[in-house]
């Protein structure tokens, strides 16, 4: 089971997150805790629904919290701002894995892909982290996922990739190296086909739905305590409907034991055999069938 702490990467930078919603934080993540220990551990995701988790503020000492109560954590980033943070202090949290999601290593790649010039500071950090994890002897575990528009063959050809970082990577990691051009979402009808580069594609959405979802039983806790049974999935912002019905309670009032195997989150499932799934699932490119 993996619980999503989520928050947003805007509200932290911004005056939107309130003392309030941040002191609240401790108490859901508290309940989080005792109930996956109850269930034999787990891992926390420490990633928000979209946004960057380098730019949580807290994040180092959220996941030594995580991690001295004797769970596993885990998040994702795009490595923009690795070299801002404390890597020997990562390194030694104990989270793992790190999965860093980026386009083939060179700057025209990324400021097409990712929109952003930064190339220097994005190999800065990445290798930052890989000579930190050697230097420390740790077993933190690094992924790569290249966002590519060339083939793969292309992308570990990158002479910034084999020359910095390949000698940095585990032959595990090696292995694990992952290079999508095809089946990107378009979350819920946002990105247009005309929005990708190259022979970058988005996936076709599976027609036949009887089954419930397997991400429905990956919930996400949000910061205020709300619990969202999939934790990859919402709509546009002006479609509130669709996306409050995966929204199945708030650990603020009810435990997540309750939330997650209560009335709701059993109808949501069943939903789909019945064929009245929510609006967001019916086209969502993300589907796994049970």
């Amino acid at each position: 089971m993996c619980v999503m702490p989520s928050v947003s990467s805007v509200a932290i930078n911004s005056s939107v997150l309130s003392a309030r919603q941040a002191s609240c934080r401790t108490i859901f993540l508290t309940k989080c805790w005792k109930i996956i220990r109850e269930w034999g551990g787990g891992c926390i995701g420490v990633s928000p629904m979209c946004g960057e988790a380098l730019l949580d503020p807290k994040l180092l000492p959220r996941i030594e919290a995580i991690t001295s109560s004797g769970l596993a954590t885990c998040f994702c980033t795009n490595g923009l701002a690795l070299h801002k943070i404390d890597l020997d202090r990562l390194v030694r949290s104990g989270v793992s894995p790190v999965y860093v999601s980026t386009a083939p290593m060179d700057a025209q790649s990324l400021a097409l892909i990712y929109r952003v010039h930064d190339f220097d500071h994005l190999i800065e950090g990445i290798v930052g982290l890989l000579s930190a994890r050697r230097r420390l002897q740790s077993n933190l575990r690094v992924e790569i996922h290249f966002r590519s528009h060339l083939p793969k063959r292309d992308v570990l050809r990158r002479p910034v990739f084999r020359e910095r970082i390949w000698p940095l990577l585990t032959d595990v990691e090696r292995q694990c190296i992952q290079v999508q051009i095809v089946a990107y979402d378009s979350w819920g009808g946002m990105i247009k086909p005309a929005d990708l580069p190259g022979r970058m594609r988005l996936a076709l959405p599976s027609r036949l739905r009887r089954r419930p979802c397997n991400r429905l039983f990956q919930p996400m806790v949000m910061y205020d305590g709300q619990v969202r049974l999939c934790a990859c999935r919402f709509g546009p912002s002006n479609v509130a409907d669709d996306r409050d019905a995966l929204v199945i309670g708030n650990v603020r009032e009810a435990s997540l034991h309750s939330i997650l195997d209560g009335t709701r989150a059993r109808e949501l499932r069943r939903s789909f055999i019945r064929g009245t799934m929510p609006v967001i699932c019916r086209d969502c490119a993300h589907y796994e069938p049970c």
